[in-house]
């Protein structure tokens, strides 16, 4: 009887243990992780005082590629990542019900860089910084 009990509770531990989730070691980074830190990243804050909500891209090598939406008077922040920055880029703001477009001139932005693209009330002109 005794024989019994010790199987079935190392059984049941045994179950336990194979069905918890793992954990993973906060020292090991994950393969993107691994990219970020090598790489570095970027930040971009977009600062939307227009009266449209807009579409942001950035442009690189003549590639679209969509950042996310900053709705109408607020303030959206993206990551740049390690493949978009470290190299030539543009932005890019399209309003939603509007013709009406902003494109920055070229900008060179390096890991660790913030960089600042504000939009007017009827997206006539935008401002950019880098820092």
């Amino acid at each position: 009887m005794r024989m019994r009990e010790l199987v079935l509770y190392g059984s049941i531990v045994g179950l336990a243990l194979g069905c918890a989730p793992k954990v993973k070691n906060p020292s090991t980074p994950t393969p993107e992780e691994e990219v970020e830190v090598l790489y570095g990243t970027a930040s971009l804050e977009v600062v939307n005082e227009s009266i449209f909500d807009v579409r942001v891209f950035v442009i690189r090598a003549g590639q679209f590629t969509r950042l996310g939406m900053v709705t109408s008077m607020t303030t959206g922040v993206f990551e740049l990542g390690p493949f978009i920055i470290d190299r030539e880029i543009r932005l890019y703001a399209e309003p939603v019900g509007s013709t009406a477009r902003q494109r920055t001139d070229a900008v060179y932005v390096r890991p660790g860089q913030q960089v600042r693209f504000g939009l007017e009330k009827r997206m006539r002109s935008h401002s950019l910084a880098v820092y």
